[in-house]
């Protein structure tokens, strides 16, 4: 009996940028233009020749993506209710749909990566090296690390925030790209209006709320240098304290600030703030790390410079 998982891909195309803008207009981030087409078109061509099976692309509401994007048999596409900017609010929206699509038990047998529409370097075989990878874990949750020299040796400007692992000696950066085990999901299709459909098996909505919270932190400051006082105020070290976890978050800061952190010590982390069985790929698919988030990015990741002047 084939108990192989199917793959099937989250594609979060939402969000308008700021930081681009073709006058005073901001740009829908998945349009924005790299040689001459949308830089999600990109990402969804590389998943399109994987091994993916589906594509759920998630889009703001009124957006209309599938007007510009590539459209193939693969795509399936979704808009959000309301805009927002959250990417763990995305994310579950995600879920939801998928959920939805394949009902039950069939959302069982499925792995869910989830992908930023951002970065136009990424490739099919990118993507199927990190699947086959996250197979093999069959853990709940399965997050990517790469080490921070290979990255640099590919991008030499570019900057990204990174840990020490003491086991590996090397400084590693989390990536956007992870995994949901279908089995870790509970569809409720009849839930009140206003409230998810998605919950997760054997975690309560007080942890899911705190750990959306890490999420978007580490999303959005995931370019920016660590310090302490940000860490402990957004990610869930003081919601842990308040918890009574307080031994096990000063031996995880101990080992964080003294550089004495190792993989397995960054599992028991994870496993202990989410209630999940986390694994990590340690992958050296450096394109998925190159995503495009300022002007300045054009250079540094794609050797040109951003023009204002183009538009979908």
């Amino acid at each position: 009996m084939n108990n192989r998982k199917s793959i099937v891909a989250i594609l979060l195309a939402g969000g308008i940028s700021d930081e681009f803008k073709t006058g005073d207009v901001p740009k829908q981030k998945a349009l924005l233009p790299v040689g001459g087409q949308p830089i999600a078109n990109y990402v969804i061509q590389a998943l399109e020749e994987s091994n993916v099976e589906k594509i759920f692309v998630i889009q703001d509401a009124g957006a209309n993506l599938q007007e510009t994007l590539i459209n193939s048999s693969k795509c399936v596409f979704y808009s959000k209710d309301k805009y927002n900017n959250s990417y763990s609010l995305s994310m579950r929206f995600g879920l939801e749909k998928v959920a939805e699509y394949y009902g039950y038990p069939q959302i069982n047998q499925k792995l869910i990566m989830t992908v930023p529409c951002d970065t136009p370097l990424v490739t099919r075989e990118n993507f199927n090296h990190l699947i086959e990878k996250a197979i093999q874990h069959h853990a709940d949750v399965t997050l990517t690390i790469i080490a921070e020299d290979l990255i640099k040796k590919r991008f030499p400007r570019i900057h990204i925030r990174s840990f020490y692992l003491d086991d590996y000696k090397d400084r590693y950066t989390l990536q956007m790209i992870g995994f949901t085990n279908g089995e870790l999901i509970l569809y409720k299709p009849y839930q009140e209006p206003g409230k998810s459909k998605v919950s997760f098996k054997g975690v309560d909505d007080e942890r899911v709320t705190k750990l959306k919270e890490t999420l978007d932190t580490v999303r959005d400051h995931r370019h920016h240098d660590f310090r302490l006082p940000r860490f402990t105020d957004k990610f869930a070290i003081r919601w842990l304290i308040r918890k009574e976890f307080i031994v096990y978050v000063v031996k995880f800061l101990f080992n964080l600030i003294v550089n004495r952190l190792t993989m397995a010590k960054v599992t028991e982390y994870f496993n202990g703030a989410s209630q999940m069985n986390t694994a990590f790929i340690v992958s050296e698919e450096v394109e998925i790390s190159a995503d495009i988030d300022r002007p300045e990015d054009f250079p540094i990741v794609l050797g040109i410079p951003w023009d204002n002047r183009s538009i979908f």
